[in-house]
């Protein structure tokens, strides 16, 4: 019965079925509207990648080859269409890193510390995996194309990775969810380096039986 198509039930079948949208509803209801699809994601530019990488000693001959390849203007939208190519950039381990950074910005107000606390996955942004609406983030990110007068910008946080100090965030369209607003208007900082920590990865918990 996928099609919500109810009149081959009777009306035991009818109060069941009833009962269980009800208790459904009970269960989920809430996620409906108060998910972030963000879900703490922050997107990082290929050279803020490879610096952290190598920070945390996981930069290796494997990496750094899907690095070239997925960066070098000659292949970076035609690796997936050749083979050998193909299979350096998913044989190396470009994954998301979970990091989290806290610490206290003193030059904003004189006398103040302004405490702030993300909490993110950081994943790194290619130029292959930015179509559509995503190019104006890369090319603002990499300061190429429309956006190559700008200033690099390392890394590209959402509301949701920000759990404390948020400062002055922008909407990424300017009209509902059809035109991407101008780039250079997001609210650029510095954060050091010292003030980034990398989250605990903990393997799952194999209990014998």
């Amino acid at each position: 019965m996928l099609s919500g198509d109810t009149s081959m039930l009777d009306a035991d079948d009818i109060a069941i079925l009833e009962a269980a949208k009800l208790k459904a509803r009970a269960e989920v209801g809430g996620y409906k509207d108060s998910i972030n699809i963000a879900d703490a994601a922050v997107y990082v530019s290929p050279a803020m990648y490879r610096n952290m990488m190598r920070m945390i000693g996981e930069w290796s001959p494997e990496v750094e080859e899907a690095f070239q390849i997925l960066t070098n203007p000659e292949t970076e939208l035609s690796w997936y269409d050749e083979l050998e190519l193909y299979r350096k950039v998913t044989k190396a381990s470009l994954k998301p890193l979970k990091y989290m950074a806290f610490g206290f910005r003193t030059k904003e107000q004189q006398g103040l510390g302004i405490p702030y606390f993300n909490k993110m996955a950081l994943f790194p942004v290619f130029k292959t995996i930015a179509t559509g609406d995503m190019a104006d983030l890369y090319e603002r990110m990499t300061a190429t194309g429309k956006y190559s007068e700008s200033n690099p910008i390392d890394m590209v946080m959402f509301n949701s990775a920000v759990k404390v100090g948020s400062r002055a965030p922008k909407d990424y369209y300017a009209n509902g969810d059809t035109d991407v607003t101008d780039l250079n208007k997001l609210t650029v900082y510095k954060q050091s380096f010292k003030y980034l920590r990398q989250q605990l990865a903990t393997d799952p918990h194999v209990h014998e039986e």
